[in-house]
């Protein structure tokens, strides 16, 4: 017999900045999604042409990247924007407050599109991960 699993909604979810990984304590409000995969690997092909089946070998791991989506305001934009190109370090604090991810990395994308009048406008920004993801799991 399984333990009762609980889902967890995104709801407190939130993500911080600094410029030192001890340091990653301002806050980004008005979050509405945070898409942050772990690491990926590449496949190195080792096969030769004496080779009967595929042979491969890991390559180096690859952090991806964090793409964050928040209502825009221009006062958080403008704030956002002065990253762009920036090394930072981010945490991502887990919704049920159950943990973190630490990583450093640096804006590369950022942009905002207004649309409907009658819609929340909403901004981007792409974080390129430079650092293995650290998790820390609380209590």
């Amino acid at each position: 017999h399984m333990a009762d699993y609980t889902p967890v909604t995104g709801y407190g979810t939130q993500l911080f900045y600094g410029d030192v990984s001890g340091t990653v304590t301002t806050e980004l409000t008005n979050l509405k999604s945070i898409d942050c995969p772990m690491d990926e690997y590449a496949t190195i092909d080792r096969s030769t042409l004496a080779s009967t089946r595929r042979s491969s070998i890991l390559g180096l791991p690859d952090g991806g990247e964090v793409v964050v989506t928040y209502q825009y305001a221009m006062t958080q934009f403008n704030t956002i924007n002065g990253f762009n190109g920036t090394v930072k370090w981010w945490k991502i604090g887990a919704p049920d407050t159950s943990g973190d991810i630490l990583f450093q990395g640096y804006m590369t994308k950022h942009s905002v599109s207004f649309s409907e009048g009658d819609e929340i406008q909403e901004a981007t920004f792409t974080i390129k991960v430079n650092t293995a993801k650290t998790i820390t799991v609380g209590s």
